[in-house]
């Protein structure tokens, strides 16, 4: 009987100690989502070295929401716009991509106004870049020699949101609207055309997504190499070789400079075209 007792009496220590872990484990438990801001089609002013002019701005601002021991955090997680064109003095800008810079936002946020504070660096390219400067030729040995990268310049931002309403942590849902004030300068110059943007803009329906409910727009992507006999070099005539070399390596970059922007990039297996040897040709 009394060892039939002290079975019992571990069995019920056991199953408190569990219960007292999993409730605690539970109450530790934080919630981590993200605010999409989607904007669209929104008036901002430019000034250019030839004066005062507007441009249209389309894209997304995304801030990363957690729960910590001091409240809530926000941080810019992603900022992404292009601008419509402009005219300068050598003729027509080109659309204005603004994309941040990655690891350069600082953000506060004042919980019982609701506002979230950000400063960050913004890279801002135009074609009129690539058409005065050209493009950045890579050192032999270090990249693709037929991989170009545009002159960029950047800029120095501060970004205020100003929330209509406070998220529920944890639940997926919609805020009713949010104030956005964006302000940007020339740090770094190429051209020196746009010197800054500003403006501010009020939003509806703002997105609030917590996992495992955040599903990104997904785009196919089907790879074609050419297969063929080259003529040239230690095996010429006698072997097969393949384009694409740098497959691997370029489908990695891809990938991780499209994720930024909430698309993803399935790419199927790859299929190959029989060539010809140059010498079989016409």
């Amino acid at each position: 009987m009394k060892k039939r007792f002290k079975i019992t009496t571990l069995m019920l220590l056991v199953l408190l100690c569990l219960f007292c872990f999993v409730s605690a484990c539970m109450a530790q438990e934080k919630h981590e989502g993200i605010i999409v801001i989607k904007v669209k089609q929104q008036e901002m002013a430019l000034t250019a070295k030839v004066g005062k002019t507007n441009t249209i701005l389309n894209g997304e601002i995304v801030y990363k929401i957690s729960e910590t021991k001091k409240g809530i955090v926000y941080e810019l997680n992603s900022l992404n716009m292009t601008g419509t064109s402009i005219n300068v003095k050598d003729g027509a800008s080109g659309p204005i991509s603004i994309i941040l810079k990655p690891k350069t936002a600082r953000s506060t946020y004042d919980q019982r106004k609701r506002i979230i504070q950000s400063e960050f660096l913004a890279t801002v390219h135009y074609p009129l870049i690539d058409r005065f400067k050209g493009y950045i030729n890579p050192k032999e040995g270090e990249r693709e020699l037929d991989e170009f990268r545009s002159y960029t310049e950047t800029f120095s931002g501060s970004l205020i949101c100003a929330l209509d309403e406070s998220p529920l942590m944890g639940k997926t849902g919609k805020i009713k609207a949010a104030t956005v004030t964006i302000k940007m300068e020339v740090k770094e110059a190429v051209l020196d055309e746009i010197l800054s943007v500003s403006g501010k803009i009020t939003v509806p329906d703002i997105q609030v997504v917590f996992p495992p409910f955040y599903f990104k727009k997904v785009i196919n992507i089907q790879p074609v190499f050419v297969r063929y006999t080259p003529d040239t070099g230690c095996f010429g005539g006698t072997t097969t070789a393949t384009t694409g070399g740098s497959y691997n390596t370029l489908k990695d970059k891809a990938i991780e400079m499209w994720n930024r922007c909430c698309l993803g990039l399935n790419f199927l297996p790859p299929t190959y075209y029989n060539g010809q040897r140059n010498s079989d040709k016409k």
